[in-house]
């Protein structure tokens, strides 16, 4: 049996905040991934958010064991959603490679804390977020 060393890239300089075009939702404050609180410009709060979840999801995903062996390699596309209150919901695989990398990259994204929301008009709304994660053999 050959020896691999699992490693992961993530591209998290493609974070992508994205809204359906049909509902035509502005966003006055992006959500803030804590430990970006102290962030005043809204323009430097995506650029914080994306170092704090490329930071969460290199601590917590784990090359699964299977994907190794069978020597599985990929890109997955997550979206999910940080809703009003501030919970990650709606997480679902937009683009996989396979069930393995799909689920792991979907489990880390499940362990995502707990957000401040993003806000539209003084209120509290949902934002869609798709992440690309690039599993790869090295």
């Amino acid at each position: 049996m050959k020896k691999h060393i699992a490693g992961l890239i993530f591209n998290f300089c493609f974070l992508l905040p994205f809204l359906a075009a049909a509902q035509d939702i502005t966003v006055e404050t992006p959500a803030i991934f804590p430990g970006c609180e102290q962030i005043a410009s809204n323009e430097e709060l995506p650029t914080c958010f994306n170092q704090k979840i490329n930071q969460f999801i290199n601590e917590n995903i784990r090359y699964p064991l299977e994907a190794v062996e069978s020597e599985i390699q990929g890109k997955v596309y997550v979206q999910f959603v940080i809703d009003a209150n501030g919970d990650v919901s709606k997480i679902e695989v937009v683009r996989g490679v396979h069930e393995t990398l799909d689920d792991e990259a979907k489990r880390v994204i499940s362990l995502l804390p707990k957000c401040k929301p993003a806000t539209r008009n003084g209120n509290p709304i949902s934002q869609y977020f798709r992440v690309p994660v690039n599993f790869v053999l090295i």
